[in-house]
C-alpha cells in the first residue's frame, strides 16, 4: 500500500474550487449559483480535512468546526 501525501487532495480541492468558482461566475440562474457554491464548499472541506490528517496535533472534529 503506497502513502499517498498531501498535495493530491490539495489539487482535488484546487481543481473544486475551480470549477465552483466558474460555475459561480457564468451560470444566470439561482439553482446554478448554489451549487457552485457548492462546490467551493466542498472544496474547502476536502482541504480542511485532508489538513487534519496529516497534521497529528489537530483533531478532525476541531477542524469541520471551525
Amino acid at each position: 500500500m503506497s502513502d499517498v501525501g498531501l498535495t493530491p487532495f490539495l489539487l482535488i480541492g484546487a481543481f473544486l474550487f475551480a470549477c465552483g468558482l466558474v460555475c459561480v461566475l457564468t451560470k444566470r440562474n439561482a439553482i446554478g449559483i448554489l451549487m457552485g457554491v457548492e462546490l467551493i464548499l466542498n472544496a474547502a472541506n476536502v482541504v480542511g480535512m485532508s489538513v487534519t490528517e496529516f497534521d497529528p496535533g489537530r483533531d478532525a472534529r476541531d477542524a469541520s468546526l471551525s
